[in-house]
């Protein structure tokens, strides 16, 4: 899709094998641009939950040191895990940091942290159709000087994928559902 995208019409028949500039360009840029597009929005088909776990003492000015998820490429939401109180656009503050042991940890102030966050899918097929067409757009803007693509049908492209990105983000907004907070338990008895 990317190739028609800028195009070009031969189309790359194995990606693994196959040795043309578009197939070596489309596989260098693949990963990074699916990553790119994971960070910049909530994807609800690679949203994954997760419990952190607790590394020990944090560093002054935080109470919490949490292990980063080695797959999490999106913090979309980090809230009490005890407590079904929680608003995704109410995050409490955190820092992610380098961990001198390698990876990256998580510094917050939250006591059993658990994040809502996009996943490195390793599956296309659990891809959505909206961030397949993003992902083609976006990495026929990668690969277009590589393969020395018409600029007039890159800055078509360049619209295209602003356009598509706004839409899925729309998309997501009418497709998810805040989860109902809980009522405490004295409104409650008193019905």
């Amino acid at each position: 899709m990317a190739l028609l995208q800028i195009g070009i019409s031969r189309l790359i028949d194995n990606i693994d094998s196959d040795n043309s500039a578009a197939a070596v360009a489309c596989r260098l840029y693949f990963d990074h641009c699916a990553g790119l597009l994971l960070r910049a929005k909530v994807w609800g088909f690679a949203e994954r939950q997760e419990a952190l776990q607790s590394l020990g003492t944090p560093p002054d000015d935080w109470l919490y040191r949490y292990e980063y998820p080695a797959a999490c490429k999106r913090i979309n939401m980090l809230y009490n895990g005890a407590t079904r109180n929680h608003d995704r656009n109410d995050i409490p503050a955190y820092k992610e940091q380098s961990n001198p042991s390698g990876g990256k940890v998580i510094l917050c102030d939250v006591e059993n942290a658990v994040i809502l966050y996009n996943c490195l899918i390793e599956d296309e097929e659990e891809f959505t159709e909206e961030f397949v067409q993003i992902l083609s757009l976006l990495l026929a803007q990668h690969i277009a000087p590589t393969l020395k693509a018409d600029a007039a049908l890159v800055a078509e492209v360049k619209k295209a994928y602003q356009v598509w990105l706004s839409e899925a983000i729309k998309i997501e907004k009418t497709q998810s559902k805040p989860d109902m907070q809980q009522e405490s338990e004295f409104v409650r008895i008193r019905y």
